[in-house]
């Protein structure tokens, strides 16, 4: 993603997408690989949502050698984000996983399959229509004069209707982080039976 205008989107019209669900309640987690090029502003290669109401993953650069990454919801266009959270990593591949738990009113973000920090009192969001965007908060929508694009990579983007546990998340981010070719076939299209 070039950071200007970039982004993927991909509509919402299965109920398991929905963030946090009808009632609130919903458990959900997100997980997603992401190599920023970034390296000072606000900006978030993951959203969902629209002016009136969503919820984005961001992350805020003040150098080259500090980034946090955060949990961010906006309400009738205004932005509010959770603590920042110091990442380990500011370049290179990062595995990033933000896990949404209705009971405890809060979103703890896990770099690399550790917890960096747990959001308090996290206003969930009902959303169940506007689109999730990938490279950006909002897609090409302004909120309120920026859509927090992202400059950088993202893969593996994964979407749970439930909390993962730590356990599960460490499995996640160790079956991911390096992909081994066990079948000695070179790279290209290969068909099997």
């Amino acid at each position: 993603f070039d950071g200007i205008e970039d982004y993927v989107g991909i509509n919402d019209t299965a109920t398991y997408l929905d963030f946090p669900g009808s009632s609130g309640s919903l458990n959900m987690t997100w997980s997603f690989w992401t190599n920023s090029l970034n390296y000072s502003g606000f900006y978030c290669p993951i959203g969902k949502g629209s002016r009136g109401g969503g919820i984005m993953f961001c992350f805020n650069a003040t150098s080259q050698t500090q980034t946090s990454a955060m949990a961010c919801s906006i309400i009738s266009n205004v932005l509010s984000c959770s603590t920042n959270f110091s990442l380990s990593k500011v370049s290179g591949w990062t595995h990033m996983t933000y896990v949404y738990n209705p009971t405890l009113d809060n979103i703890q973000i896990y770099e690399d399959a550790s917890l960096k920090g747990t959001t308090t009192s996290f206003l969930p969001v009902s959303d169940t229509s506007s689109p999730y965007f990938i490279g950006s908060g909002f897609g090409p929508i302004s909120v309120p004069t920026t859509s927090y694009h992202f400059k950088g990579g993202v893969d593996e983007f994964l979407i749970f209707n439930r909390s993962l546990n730590s356990s599960e998340i460490n499995a996640l981010y160790n079956s991911t982080v390096f992909h081994t070719n066990l079948t000695d076939l070179r790279p290209g299209n290969h068909s099997f039976q």
